[in-house]
């Protein structure tokens, strides 16, 4: 991930328009924690560590085979990933 940012980060410097696109595969519980941990990381160390990355050039997708993430969990463990998420991509758009 480190390597990432600093590649993003020189890139970044050399081109005002590009953009780090971060993919997670899979809605399951690894994927959505995973997603959950990736946004917090690009929210908290591009704006300290990096001279160049703004949070405004990391975007994070999730993919998931599914409609819906964490398939095999409750309704309401869904609803609260899926909220979750959207609130994080809300906040950090």
């Amino acid at each position: 991930m480190i390597e990432v940012f600093e590649s993003a980060d020189e890139e970044i410097a050399r081109d005002n328009s590009a953009v780090l696109h971060l993919a997670v595969i899979g809605g399951g519980p690894t994927g959505v924690e995973m997603a959950g941990a990736v946004a917090d990381i690009c929210h908290r160390a591009p704006n300290k560590l990096y001279k160049n990355l703004r949070l405004r050039d990391v975007v994070i997708t999730l993919i998931n085979g599914k409609d819906e993430v964490l398939s095999g969990f409750t309704q309401r463990s869904k609803t609260y990933a899926r909220r979750s998420l959207e609130s994080v991509a809300s906040t950090y758009a």
